[in-house]
């Protein structure tokens, strides 16, 4: 019982070391993500800046001569402050990235990030994920393996009000401590029955003790399978949203653009105003600014859908690194019951 009791917290330690391997590696994915979401969203607002710093010079050299008036000039400006406030945003939520990145991963964030392509092999319904996840999720795994531990422990301190049957073999060889010239021999086997008849109710007192330990393992399993259940339904329904909100946000861009022209056009024969255009461009930049936070949210949830099937790790993604071997020292020690290895 102690031996399969201890294989089992091997075995939950496992799962235990692969859940913290995919947590890490989940925790420097969304550093990622961030950073590159920030860049990308960073170039927009400098890009913004910049056409609308042409806007407010524009309308400055308008004003002087008369064209523009007041309330105009002073839109142009309030817009021009708003996006070099934005721009001065995007930069500093790029170092804070940075940071965070290099404090995860050990290391500088690389020059060149791009998103990762859509090849994450995700089950296409919500029921086969939950049968993956209740099968390879690491944590689960661990709980499961607990519970077995625990009860295991019950039959083992069980193990002690029965009998006990101890055999004990030995052989002397020596010279006789009287003379130092004779030598003998002596050989001497016992065996000894042990039989408990009363231990002041410890031993019932540990079997109960253990019980209870091995019913809140039990309730425990049951608590990490439904919040598992339930944030895995929630990342997929998740996922979907950011499916259908992606490609209406393609549409709304598509979209604003043609208005944003049409805008323009119609500001050059005077039948829209300066603000019209520049709310023209805003609700571009917006939905640009949009697109890019769910296309990063996308990709997170996907990989966070894939660790929740256990599938999110070094080994799983193939990754360039060398590969701990967890199985060898195991395998050199399982069976070694005298010696060394």
């Amino acid at each position: 019982y102690e031996v399969n009791k201890n294989e089992a917290l091997i075995f939950a330690q496992r799962a235990d070391m692969l859940s913290d391997e995919q947590m890490l590696l989940l925790e420097a994915t969304e550093t990622y993500l961030n950073l590159l979401a920030n860049i990308e969203i960073h170039a927009l607002a400098r890009n913004n800046l910049q056409v609308l710093n042409q806007h407010f010079k524009a309308m400055t050299k308008r004003f002087e001569v008369g064209e523009a008036t007041t309330t105009e000039l002073s839109l142009s400006e309030a817009r021009y402050l708003r996006a070099k406030s934005d721009e001065i945003k995007a930069r500093g939520d790029i170092e804070i990235e940075k940071s965070n990145y290099f404090s995860i991963v050990g290391a500088e964030a690389p020059k060149s990030l791009s998103f990762p392509e859509d090849r994450f092999n995700i089950p296409t319904n919500i029921k086969e994920i939950i049968d993956e996840m209740l099968k390879s999720n690491p944590k689960i795994i661990a709980n499961g393996l607990r519970k077995k531990s625990s009860f295991l422990e019950v039959s083992q301190v069980a193990s002690n009000l029965l009998p006990s049957l101890d055999l004990n073999l030995s052989a002397q060889n020596a010279w006789a401590p009287n003379t130092f010239f004779e030598e003998y021999e002596n050989y001497k086997m016992e065996l000894s029955l042990k039989i408990p008849l009363y231990n002041g109710g410890y031993n019932y007192s540990d079997i109960r003790q253990k019980k209870k330990n091995a019913m809140q393992n039990s309730k425990n399993l049951d608590y990490i399978i439904k919040k598992t259940l339930s944030e895995t339904e929630i990342l997929w329904i998740k996922k979907n949203s950011l499916d259908v909100q992606i490609k209406s946000i393609n549409s709304t861009i598509d979209a604003n653009k043609l208005a944003l022209d049409g805008v323009k056009k119609e500001a050059e024969v005077g039948a829209r105003t300066v603000l019209d255009v520049l709310d023209a461009e805003q609700d571009v930049l917006e939905e640009k600014v949009e697109f890019i936070k769910a296309k990063r949210d996308k990709i997170y949830t996907s990989f966070a859908i894939l660790a929740k099937l256990g599938r999110f790790n070094a080994k799983e993604l193939n990754l360039n690194v060398s590969l701990y071997n967890d199985n060898e020292n195991y395998i050199k020690i399982k069976n070694l019951w005298l010696g060394f290895e």
